[in-house]
């Protein structure tokens, strides 16, 4: 048997299954076709590196900085989610998993999942607070969602510079 697609008026994919010979007989088949979440977000951030320094002054509550993430996938698969992640995830890279000592950044920063705006939530102990936060945006929930992740250093008195840099991992 042979399948072919035809044009057909109203249906603009129509399969056609021809038995060969005098025997044929037309199929109508229809089609959703959905994106397959293949793109990794891409952190869109510019200039690189990327600053953010937190000044002795702020109040909880105040904006940090915003990240922003696209991701190319349509639908779904294209939503960018945005948190922070503690470091023991399994699919950290090995070059970001040196934070994973670090105080998790959710006990000073909250992080807008939607947005990406970084706001202080607590005033910063300039003697004792860690220098250094993973950031990890996600493409989307569940199986084989496709993410990248960004190490981030806040500086506390804009005296130290303040470098992110991302790169990208699939987790399955």
């Amino acid at each position: 048997m042979t399948i072919r697609v035809v044009q057909s008026t109203g249906h603009p994919y129509l399969p056609d299954a021809c038995g060969g010979g005098a025997n044929w007989y037309l199929v109508r088949v229809e089609m959703t076709v959905t994106d397959v979440n293949d793109n990794v977000p891409e952190w869109s951030m510019a200039p690189v590196p990327y600053l953010a320094v937190v000044s002795p002054e702020a109040v909880p509550g105040s904006l940090v900085y915003q990240l922003l993430a696209r991701d190319d996938d349509g639908g779904d698969n294209g939503e960018v989610e945005f948190f922070f992640s503690d470091g023991k995830q399994e699919f950290v890279p090995p070059k970001l998993q040196m934070v994973q000592k670090s105080i998790n950044p959710s006990s000073l920063f909250s992080i807008s999942g939607e947005t990406g705006e970084i706001s202080l939530m607590r005033s910063m102990d300039y003697e004792g607070d860690q220098h250094r936060y993973l950031l990890l945006v996600r493409a989307n929930e569940g199986l084989g969602s496709l993410s990248s992740a960004a190490e981030s250093i806040y500086s506390k008195d804009g005296v130290q510079e303040t470098v992110t840099t991302a790169t990208s991992i699939l987790q399955g």
